[in-house]
């Protein structure tokens, strides 16, 4: 737990198991307040961006495990899910700017195969066990709530940085996808990330789109 005044941040922490047998996964949750200069919505649109580096690095550094990240912020192993991640922005009235950031994630940890398999996931999910990376479960915790205060610590002025770290790590990057665009469902090839996180998708249709939002599937 961190609410040090000298942070960018104030930022409180927990993580716990869910109730699943075997302590089969692990839940985390972090409260992260933006102070007044840093209250830029452009800036905090990525948070969601920033909280995967982090999340894929503090599972990386925990069990070793070579996690990466599909767009906008879930993290694979072997091509399947490990772990979702949903961040929820609350803005200040008059000014609509962002005021805090609260961060939810859930960790695949010791599902088998058979777990998956019995729940309609199989070749959907992945667990860290399941894949040949088993972790104990309160050095899993320690290690992505370490990694987050470091996230806090480097917000915003370290963004190119984690900009780089997210595009080396990402396995959209490259592959065709269906995506949302101009009303209607499109497809194209992810070509890049720009500066803002955003995709950047060759449309089958000639365009080249900035995808900053909305369901994107890969389709091969």
């Amino acid at each position: 737990k961190n609410t040090g005044d000298s942070l960018p941040w104030r930022t409180r922490s927990r993580s716990k198991s869910q109730e699943a047998p075997s302590s089969s996964s692990i839940s985390s949750t972090s409260w992260s307040r933006f102070p007044a200069p840093m209250r830029s919505a452009r800036a905090g649109s990525s948070g969601s961006m920033w909280v995967a580096v982090a999340a894929r690095e503090g599972v990386e550094r925990a069990s070793g495990a070579p996690v990466d990240i599909k767009w906008l912020n879930d993290l694979y192993l072997n091509g399947r899910k490990l772990c979702g991640i949903l961040t929820e922005f609350a803005l200040l009235a008059e000014s609509g700017e962002p005021d805090y950031v609260v961060t939810g994630m859930g960790i695949n940890m010791n599902q088998s195969a058979e777990t998956f398999r019995a729940q309609g996931l199989e070749g959907v999910a992945a667990s860290l066990a399941g894949e040949g990376w088993p972790v104990e479960q309160n050095h899993l915790a320690v290690c992505l709530l370490e990694a987050l205060d470091k996230l806090v610590r480097d917000f915003p002025e370290k963004r190119t940085d984690y900009l780089e770290r997210y595009r080396a790590h990402c396995i959209t990057l490259g592959r065709r996808v269906s995506f949302d665009g101009e009303g209607s469902l499109q497809a194209g090839t992810v070509t890049g990330v720009d500066g803002n996180f955003a995709l950047v998708v060759d449309g089958d249709d000639g365009k080249r789109h900035v995808v900053s939002s909305g369901t994107v599937k890969m389709i091969g």
